[in-house]
């Protein structure tokens, strides 16, 4: 997109175009090279930053004055949530629609007869939580059981998100078919593929027991009409969580479970805002909580890795590789490897790595002609335009029968570059190779 491309017109892409848009902002000012890295983990930043304050304002109540801080509390459960799994709060569509999702329900519920505008705009934030991930729709019950309920709110709210949809398919001119083909081809991709990849399910399922009993022994300090929207507000995360769960397919990453885990801070910090800290039963709820914190913090600690010294890094390695390549010269490198400004040599950009042929075993078996019209096959692709390769993706890009046709075409055509100073990118051993066939043109 930094270059003018479209997306499904001139590259296969099958999320929605609005992170990278975003991210594209970058080039567009004259910037180049992976420097928009730094730009990411900044809006990946300034989101969080975001998230925080909002957090604070759904779960402010009006009443109590006894814990002026207690709505602070969902923001610190969201750090720790992303400290806990780091991948879950980086540069992806998820991270725009969990800050756009926050910020609409804050004006949902921030008051009790909001003007029309502040209607219109959590609306239209929602619009963009949900077109950039889908999935954020299993977040409608929240705005269902907080703030009131009029036909004329919820008019505004639908026509602020419909006026979103308008405005940003005229501009961006990426169609309402393609969003349904983005969303229908991510759905089957997940079926795709030879065993279960990402955390075991056993691992999500404690997780979310863990999580929600740790809430249950504050609903018994609510009073009554507060209890009853405590119940419902976990009765809901608990619905999230199977939505999630069932919907994730034989992939279970963190990005699929997200809507339920940035739940957990909106009715984790709900619940903490209206809880009386002067009952008898608070010690043993505290001790528990206290507990489950100490696991969590453990394993944050363990996942901190330097993050601002690893980007500098990793900007690095990424622009030795770009300088490894010529002018149009291509590649074919997974996501990690990849230098991000040099063009692909497959109209499919990059093979998947969690199952041999994925991604196009996929566009084979999804019937929908009228998007998928070019044929999918990465041996054909190095055949044909010779891209500079990284030799460890040989293993899963192809069908198996193909492999053996690779590695000659490999054998015959392709020679090693051994960078310098490359490590830890390349620290496996892995080596970028060069065309010779394309140094004798």
């Amino acid at each position: 997109m930094s270059q003018g491309l479209r997306p499904i017109d001139d590259f296969f892409q099958h999320h929605q175009p609005i992170l990278w848009d975003l991210l594209s902002l970058y080039y567009r000012i004259g910037l180049d090279g992976a420097g928009v890295l730094f730009w990411g983990r900044v809006l990946v930043a300034v989101c969080g930053l975001a998230c925080v304050w909002a957090l604070a304002g759904i779960a402010r109540n009006p009443v109590s004055k006894d814990m002026p801080f207690a709505p602070l509390g969902g923001g610190g459960i969201f750090i720790l949530m992303t400290l806990f799994l780091p991948e879950l709060y980086v540069s992806r569509p998820e991270t725009i629609s969990i800050t756009c999702m926050l910020y609409a329900l804050l004006l949902w519920c921030r008051e009790n007869s909001p003007p029309a505008h502040s209607l219109i705009i959590a609306g239209a934030l929602a619009g963009v939580a949900c077109y950039a991930s889908p999935r954020f729709l299993a977040f409608g019950g929240f705005f269902l059981l907080l703030g009131n309920h009029s036909i004329r709110r919820w008019a505004l709210f639908i026509g602020g998100g419909l006026s979103f949809l308008v405005a940003y398919t005229a501009v961006s001119g990426f169609q309402l078919e393609k969003v349904a083909f983005n969303i229908e081809f991510s759905s089957y991709l997940q079926t795709v593929g030879d065993r279960s990849a990402g955390r075991p399910a056993d691992f999500w399922n404690l997780l979310a027991v863990a999580m929600i009993s740790a809430m249950l022994p504050l609903l018994f300090r609510l009073n009554k009409s507060e209890r009853r929207c405590g119940l419902l507000l976990v009765a809901n995360l608990l619905v999230v969580y199977v939505v999630c769960h069932r919907t994730a397919g034989l992939f279970r990453y963190t990005q699929a479970y997200a809507p339920f885990l940035f739940g957990v801070p909106v009715v984790a910090g709900w619940l903490f805002a209206r809880w009386n800290p002067k009952s008898p039963r608070s010690l043993a709820f505290g001790v528990y909580a206290l507990v489950l914190l100490f696991v969590a913090s453990v394993v944050a600690a363990v996942n901190i890795r330097r993050p601002q010294f690893q980007l500098l890094e990793f900007v690095r390695q990424k622009d030795l590789l770009a300088s490894v390549i010529p002018a149009g010269g291509t590649v074919m490198l997974f996501t990690v490897k990849h230098p991000i400004t040099a063009r692909d040599a497959s109209y499919y950009g990059s093979p998947l790595f969690d199952a041999q042929d994925r991604l196009c075993r996929a566009v084979r078996g999804f019937k929908n002609g009228d998007i998928l019209r070019k044929r999918c096959n990465f041996l054909d692709d190095v055949r044909d335009a010779r891209p500079y390769l990284v030799d460890t993706w040989t293993d899963v890009a192809v069908a198996e029968d193909q492999l053996p046709l690779l590695n000659k075409l490999l054998a015959e055509h392709y020679e090693p570059i051994r960078l310098e100073n490359a490590a830890p990118l390349l620290r496996e051993g892995v080596m970028v190779e060069r065309s010779t066939a394309l140094n004798q043109e």
